[in-house]
């Protein structure tokens, strides 16, 4: 059995530039990693990856460590504020 990674890709409001972090274990270790990383205003892209197949996307959190961030569930098209 192959463990699912999850990924993030921050894209920087300001200019669109990017940064892929490096793999999880858990999607609580990608926020907890964000958190204490993360400085720039950005849009995350929550991602994972098993074994050999295709990447699925999993969240995206918009304006991420801003008061109007909001997290959106890709497999249920939920919006959490």
């Amino acid at each position: 059995m192959t463990n699912i990674k999850y990924c993030a890709c921050t894209v920087s409001v300001r200019d669109g530039k990017t940064y892929w972090n490096e793999p999880k274990d858990t999607y609580q270790d990608v926020l907890l990693h964000l958190y204490k990383y993360v400085r720039r205003r950005c849009h995350v892209i929550v991602y994972t990856l098993k074994g050999d197949e295709d990447l699925m996307f999993f969240k995206h959190i918009s304006n991420f460590n801003e008061k109007k961030e909001k997290i959106i569930d890709a497999w249920r098209n939920k919006i959490y504020k």
